[in-house]
């Protein structure tokens, strides 16, 4: 370490272990070992090692391990004893703001019509005081006309997956069932999958109390919950995509189910389908961005 810039912390060892017993009462496992410290930071688990025999740690690192567990360097609590500064450290984070997430616009690769969704917070939510997570809900839509590729063939979605990703340990998505009041607002239904330790998804399929082909219909939410993020911190970055398989496509052309056809045309279609609907063995459809915020 450049002596420079290497800082000298009265009872180190005392203050970054009482940050990690304060993560363990927080539910917060990333912040409370420290190979979890090693991960979330990127500080090594040898240099940190280090430091603390040493009562000596880099402005770097002394940085974003500020970071990481919410304090200011500037604080002269820091410079002081542990008891001082972890009685501050525990009465700051007890005052702090609750949490908020905010959404960005939903990109769309394939046509906002034929495919589209978007989370947000839902209107009851009140951070100040729900502790046991943010609540969101999502609004849905698909286009019952479906999404012509060329003259005379159209293609509609049959089941898409709509996961959920967060890559910091400690994260967890709990996922409700999404449904539709009623078949004007939608003819879909969802499947709750996945482990919700960080990733999660729905897989969204035509219910079966309806005569519809492929997924349409718009399902407007603003209130309610469908997912609960829980163990979250601000900074944090939640990516929502929505995906589909060439297996998960239904077309018809002229009017007509593909099943209707000869094998030799089911097949030269399908063919155009996989060129100019899904490329890949599977397709992004649209995505959105969420970040967790401080509520002000």
């Amino acid at each position: 370490m450049d002596a420079v810039n290497v800082h000298s912390i009265a009872e180190l060892a005392s203050k970054i272990n009482g940050l990690m017993k304060w993560a363990r009462e927080s539910g917060r496992d990333d912040l409370s070992t420290f190979r979890g410290l090693e991960r979330r930071t990127g500080v090594p688990y040898s240099t940190l090692q280090s430091s603390l025999r040493n009562g000596r740690i880099s402005s770097t690192n002394e940085n974003v391990i500020a970071k990481a567990y919410g304090f200011r360097v500037e604080w002269h609590e820091w410079r002081d004893t542990a008891e001082i500064f972890l009685e501050k450290f525990r009465t700051t984070r007890a005052e702090r703001c609750s949490l908020t997430i905010e959404a960005r616009q939903t990109t769309s690769y394939l046509d906002r019509q034929t495919a589209d969704f978007a989370f947000g917070v839902a209107g009851s939510f009140d951070a100040r005081s729900e502790e046991s997570g943010i609540r969101l809900v999502i609004s849905l839509s698909f286009d019952q006309r479906g999404w012509p590729v060329f003259h005379d063939l159209t293609v509609g979605l049959k089941e898409v997956d709509l996961q959920l990703f967060c890559n910091r340990d400690g994260t967890e998505f709990e996922l409700l069932a999404i449904t539709c009041n009623s078949e004007s607002e939608g003819n879909f239904r969802s499947e709750v999958m996945g482990t919700g330790k960080g990733h999660a998804y729905w897989t969204i399929n035509v219910a079966e109390s309806t005569n519809s082909n492929f997924l349409a219909g718009a399902r407007r939410r603003n209130d309610g919950q469908d997912c609960i993020c829980k163990g979250f911190t601000e900074g944090d970055e939640i990516r929502a995509v929505m995906t589909a398989r060439k297996i998960q496509c239904f077309g018809t052309i002229a009017g007509k189910s593909l099943d209707t056809c000869s094998q030799i045309k089911k097949r030269f279609i399908d063919y155009l389908t996989k060129r100019e609907v899904l490329k890949e063995n599977e397709a992004t459809l649209c995505e959105q961005i969420l970040m967790v915020v401080e509520k002000p």
